[in-house]
């Protein structure tokens, strides 16, 4: 690689970050140093660059270069100019592009994902047909009219232009809506030409009329014309639709419902429906806080269509007891619904009244307690990075947290009670256990604290993380500078926050992890001398845990567990308990197992759990063993000194073994062959932003005789298996047709995370959703064409349905669709799928129907391309179509 290319890629790199903080990173001098470049060198790069038209120049001193596709990329915008006089100049114009969809409530919040996926339809040349999903009353319809508005905006569409909207209920019979829709001179379709055209309610064409629109759609997304952008929308999903229409539609966006809405949005919604009604009724309309958390908890779990509807008749009711110029809603007013935990309360605060526009909040997390007490604590954490003051840090942040506890234990702000006493609940459940192992102490209030904490968090999740994205390299350097000065208090809470997430699917903020490290840290001093645990296993009933028992009472502390297995249980058996043990328990450094078998003694050989710990293997599991370990524990002896003292004075042998972590890999497989599975890798890997520390492995499943004893689980951490789904309950699967058709990618986020940033997994998103096309990936596996190819092979699966009278889910249909690409290409090139003899004459005698079947739907295709289907061939469709999960069986 080129210099000016390596330059010009560090530049796209960086500029991912950027950011009016970290500005010294795009200079010259940056660069120069980053590549050890003269600056001279550098300088003359930079301007080639610049007249290619890839920078743009900040004209300021120093001068600044920021990577120009990256950040048209990141705000969606098109530079009229490459050069700026000033960085304010520059940010002025982001600025203004960040505000798109100003009038949508949630466009930082629940709904900034959304109008993300449908700001990459808009801005794709020519637009990208979408469909939004989501129940009545969602704001589906304003979040068109909000994209007309965008379109508007971009100048991507003439200003004097209309929306225009097609609802297929306000026609009678199929003809009519045909015509309406469809007719060349005063058609739905072709009014909206130059223009944007949405189709609600788009389940209710017929099936001919969606193959109609999908032929109008696969036109359009293939020629350069004046067709409308389109928008379509469902209550249901995108399953409802005809097959053919589905494939069409490369963005599928849900909607989330009101009640699902944090409350900062519910809240927001109301009043501003509040707002149209006090300029409609030339009024002015007042109310409580206490009023207004009645209202919400009265009217918002419907949509917006019946939100208007109740909020009119409210107002009609009210207004018979006001005055000419001002609405009172009263708490009295307002229906009981039973659901809200009811506080009387003597705060003025709560019972002033106030006018609308006062009760607002704006799109980002008010200052509340917590957010206050953390943003406090960041910056006690950037003065020790000053000062380098340890004990400082800790009395400062000592008696931050104790005012803290003073200021949140009482708050208001809690919008879930019922959801904060459950939390705690589940909290109380894990620190039990965790007491009993560590002898973890904690402050009387903290779980109550955290509790309500984490609940206000889960309520207004968006707007925290929006904070905590702000703030996120100082939480990570913060949480960093725990890992090192209070390893043991942070492993500590790392280890509940997982079992928190695992067992009751309840996240906890980074932040709260770093208040439950603190309080971990202040009140158990000691606690680095409590990362050795001792584990007991024996051969039959009761007789590990019996033992376990009479040590820990002789101790006086919990220091031993026992499990007690059966006596015809095998080394790989009780490897699997002491993997669930050290899973559970990822915070310890030492573990001392004694066993009462020599044959247990080389345990590590079958374990799959590795992590950073010391394991000692003692044979002759005893009581008197057990004492004298337990009393070295106690005493805080070293870990190496307790083992070999044992071994000199009781008899008994001992080895002390390191498990150390394994790299972590992804794993793609594919019937279809290796090539298939190199293809998809090299699709995902092309969507990363950059590279990232996994190893991306692709093995050929046919010539494995025996899957997990492949070498590469001894050698590598596998997190996910692409391409195959059933193959382990232990690691996470996602298939090759889940992939093709994205509609949550967790999974993969959950892998990433810990290599990338947030902004970066979005880019990942946007380029996996252009990379992992259907099409993308049949020509990325085929050498045939993928025009023809794709308009045949629809054909004949269509041809097969109605043959089979069967209706395939949509990842079935696209797991069918690149097989038979694959396998046209396999019959092409001669290179079929072998099967023995045997299985095939017994699948021709049982299966003859479906072979019929199989053929006479692909006659077209096998016809066009000169092949015949082998039995071998049709086997696997045969096996492929039977693990489709639900088939409906209809007329077709």
């Amino acid at each position: 690689m080129s210099t000016k290319k390596e330059l010009e890629e560090l530049i796209d790199e960086i500029t991912f970050m950027f950011d009016s903080d970290n500005a010294n990173q795009f200079t010259t001098k940056f660069f120069s140093s980053s590549l050890n470049l003269s600056r001279t060198a550098t300088s003359e790069y930079l301007n080639e660059l610049f007249k290619d038209g890839k920078l743009i120049k900040v004209l300021s001193r120093p001068v600044y270069y920021y990577s120009k596709k990256t950040l048209e990329s990141l705000y969606g915008i098109k530079f009229d100019t490459n050069e700026f006089l000033s960085l304010e100049g520059l940010f002025n114009i982001l600025d203004e592009s960040t505000d798109d969809f100003h009038n949508v409530i949630g466009k930082n919040g629940s709904l900034k994902e959304a109008l993300s996926r449908i700001k990459t339809a808009l801005l794709y040349p020519g637009g990208l047909p979408m469909l939004l999903e989501g129940v009545v009353g969602s704001g589906k319809r304003f979040l068109v009219s909000s994209s007309f508005d965008f379109l508007k905006k971009r100048k991507l569409i003439e200003k004097d232009m209309n929306l225009v909207h097609f609802h297929p209920s306000y026609y009678d019979n199929e003809n009519n809506m045909d015509t309406a829709l469809f007719n060349p001179d005063f058609g739905f379709w072709n009014k909206a030409k130059g223009s944007m055209l949405y189709i609600s309610h788009v389940e209710k064409l017929s099936v001919s009329l969606q193959n109609k629109l999908a032929d109008k759609i696969d036109y359009k997304n293939t020629n350069n014309s004046d067709e409308p952008f389109l928008i379509m929308s469902t209550t249901k999903d995108i399953s409802v639709l005809n097959e053919k229409l589905q494939l069409v539609i490369p963005i599928d966006i849900k909607i989330p419902s009101i009640k699902e809405r944090p409350f900062t949005e519910r809240k927001n919604i109301l009043l501003k429906f509040l707002l149209k009604e006090e300029k409609s009724l030339g009024k002015k309309i007042i109310l409580s806080k206490v009023a207004l958390d009645e209202l919400l908890d009265a009217y918002m779990e419907s949509g917006v269509t019946k939100l208007r509807v109740d909020l009119r008749k409210l107002l009609s009711e009210v207004i018979q007891d006001s005055d000419d110029e001002t609405i009172i809603i009263q708490r009295y007013h307002i229906p009981k619904t039973g659901k809200r935990v009811s506080f009387e309360t003597d705060d003025s605060k709560e019972l002033e009244l106030m006018e609308i526009s006062e009760h607002f909040s704006e799109e980002r997390l008010e200052k509340t307690e917590n957010i206050e007490y953390y943003s406090k604590l960041l910056k006690i954490f950037e003065n020790y990075e000053k000062n380098k003051d340890f004990s400082r840090f800790i009395d400062e942040s000592r008696a931050l947290t104790r005012k803290y506890y003073d200021n949140i234990a009482f708050s208001k702000k809690i919008n879930n009670f019922n959801e904060s006493d459950s939390i705690e609940k589940n909290l109380i459940n894990i620190l039990d256990e965790i007491v009993e192992n560590t002898r973890v102490v904690l402050p009387f209030n903290c779980v109550s604290l955290l509790s309500k904490e984490i609940s206000q968090y889960l309520d207004e999740r968006s707007y925290y993380e929006k904070w905590l994205f702000e703030k996120y390299f100082q939480i990570e350097e913060l949480l960093n500078f725990f890992k090192i000065q209070m390893e043991t208090a942070y492993l500590i809470a790392d280890h509940i926050a997982s079992i928190l997430q695992e067992r009751f699917s309840i996240i906890m903020p980074s932040m709260s992890k770093v208040f439950l490290t603190l309080n971990i840290y202040f009140y158990n001093r000691e606690l680095e001398d409590r990362l050795t645990s001792g584990i007991i296993i024996c051969h039959g009933y009761s007789t590990a845990t019996s033992m376990a028992d009479t040590a820990n009472t002789m101790l006086g502390h919990q220091v031993f567990r026992g499990i007690d297995m059966p006596l015809h249980a095998n080394v790989k058996e009780i490897a699997l308990e002491m993997d669930n043990f050290l899973l559970n328990h990822k915070y310890l450094k030492n573990v001392i197992l004694l066993v009462d078998m020599g044959s247990l003694s080389e345990i590590e050989k079958y374990l799959k759990i590795y992590t950073n710990i010391n394991l000692a293997v003692v044979t002759n599991a005893s009581t008197a063993v057990a004492l004298y370990i337990g009393e070295g524990l106690l005493e805080h002896e070293e870990f190496s000194k307790i083992v070999s003292d044992v071994e000199v004075k009781i008899k008994t042998t001992s080895r002390i073994i390191s498990l150390n972590k394994k790299k972590t890999a992804v794993l793609f497989i594919s019937d279809m062959g290796l090539e298939v599975s190199k293809s998809i890798s090299e699709l995902v890997q092309q969507s990363l932003p950059r590279t990232i520390n996994i190893e991306w492995i692709c093995i050929d499943i046919d010539k494995m005789n025996n899957f997990f004893n492949n070498p590469i689980f001894a050698d590598y951490d596998i997190k996910l298996i692409v391409g195959a789904e059933g193959l382990s309950k232990d690691i996470k699967t996602v298939s090759l047709e889940e992939l093709v058709q994205p509609t949550d990618l967790s999974i993969l986020d959950d892998i990433l995370k810990q290599d990338l940033t947030y902004d970066e997994i979005e880019l990942f998103h946007k380029n996996l959703l252009k990379n992992l096309s259907l099409r993308s990936v049949m020509e990325h596996i085929t050498i045939l064409n993928v025009d023809r190819l794709m308009d045949l092979t629809v054909d004949a699966v269509s041809k097969l349905q109605k043959n089979l009278n069967r209706k395939f889910l949509p990842k079935t249909l696209v797991g069918i669709y690149i097989h038979i690409s694959n396998l046209i290409e396999r019959l092409v090139t001669k290179n079929e799928l072998q099967v023995r003899e045997e299985n095939t004459k017994l699948f021709e005698k049982n299966n003859r129907e479906f072979i019929l079947a199989v053929r006479n739907s692909f006659s077209n295709l096998l016809e066009d391309y000169n092949v015949e289907i082998p039995i071998s061939e049709i086997i696997y469709i045969y096996d492929y179509i039977s693990h489709d999960e639900k088939v409906v069986e209809e007329e077709l």
